[in-house]
């Protein structure tokens, strides 16, 4: 994260749920595809950690898994996720998968394709004739939460890339969910917020992000506490959870965190300046989630949402934040990252006190 340097573009990741997929027959193929995406990342990443390029990995699987070159190359990105990380020896991801890239030169996807709204079109890999694989065309219909729908539409016609990425759920008919990643600032075209800062809102929010959970107080502008809640997302961290999925997620819970604030009079919400947080321990697993962790797309993330609801960002430095939260935290009754959140707030408020037009 503090080695990182240079804007990294942020990606906002919305779901749908299958309903039905024509022809019935190309269910058994998606799954099979499926299985057979997770398996070639499984050896992708093998492959990586003995130093093969990445060119020369994806026409292994194209030939041994998926007859796709196109699938090849976005089963090796998933791959290179886990192969830079040292402390595992392997990977075994626990449910099959299937990811498709964006490519804006073939209309935001090469493989995927959008009819309507809530009908897309996905080119299924069969097998290898000579140099070109043969494709089985499946439609699937999907039901669309309504408040996307305006980003569904412009998916049809698109001028910027998208990935989509295939994951089971049992809580669905079809047991498919789709995800569909998009730029963050195609999102915040398309996709309304749900609430929007009040003209009277004077509150400022303190936010503590953790590899697990997100912590916010709410404080007035004399410091003193006026609200406190903490939305958790530990299931990201499970190893083998793709990473639009732990986003997907832990952007809900930032969301709704948000939007629980400017519904309650907040204009002005802190965070830390995560590009200057180091954070090391003695504990490796804890180490391995720091770094995988998405900091700066967090960051990114929260303030394209600040924006959209026409609130305030402010940033602060990230220094003694826990060491000031655990002496507070014993003497307030709060736990070390909700006290943080309120030494976040309280620096915030520092900081505002410094300008003018803060009232």
């Amino acid at each position: 994260m503090a080695g990182d340097k240079g804007k990294k573009k942020a990606f906002v990741t919305v779901r749908a749920i299958v309903k039905k997929i024509e022809p019935p027959h190309a269910v058994g193929y998606i799954l099979l595809l499926m299985r057979r995406y997770r398996d070639a990342v499984e050896y992708a990443s093998k492959l990586l950690r003995r130093g093969l390029d990445d060119y020369t990995v994806a026409r292994i699987l194209r030939k041994q898994f998926l007859f796709d070159i196109k699938y090849s190359e976005s089963a090796v990105r998933d791959a290179k996720k886990f192969a830079g990380d040292e402390e595992l020896e392997f990977i075994k991801l626990r449910t099959p998968t299937l990811f498709i890239a964006g490519d804006a030169s073939y209309g935001g996807n090469r493989h995927v394709k959008f009819l309507e709204k809530n009908v897309c079109e996905i080119k299924i890999p069969l097998s290898i004739e000579s140099r070109r694989a043969k494709h089985l065309r499946a439609r699937l219909k999907l039901k669309v939460p309504k408040r996307f729908e305006r980003l569904f539409c412009a998916l049809r016609n698109p001028d910027f890339p998208f990935s989509v990425r295939l994951v089971l759920d049992s809580e669905t008919p079809l047991k498919l969910r789709l995800l569909i990643t998009v730029p963050t600032e195609v999102y915040a075209v398309y996709v309304p917020p749900k609430t929007k800062t009040k003209p009277d809102a004077l509150l400022l929010a303190g936010y503590d992000i953790n590899v697990d959970r997100v912590c916010m107080v709410i404080i007035d502008q004399a410091g003193r506490i006026r609200d406190k809640k903490t939305e958790y997302f530990a299931e990201v961290n499970a190893q083998g959870t793709p990473s639009p999925v732990r986003k997907t997620i832990i952007g809900q819970k930032l969301a709704k965190l948000i939007d629980y604030a400017v519904a309650h009079g907040v204009k002005y919400h802190v965070f830390e300046n995560l590009e200057l947080k180091k954070i090391s321990t003695d504990n490796p697993r804890l180490n391995r989630l720091i770094n995988t962790f998405p900091w700066r797309w967090i960051l990114t993330t929260a303030e394209n949402m600040v924006k959209k609801r026409e609130g305030a960002l402010v940033l602060v430095d990230p220094r003694y934040t826990s060491v000031l939260g655990e002496v507070v935290g014993q003497t307030l009754g709060l736990d070390r990252h909700t006290a943080s959140a309120y030494i976040i707030a309280l620096k915030g408020l520092e900081r505002l006190k410094g300008r003018r037009n803060f009232k």
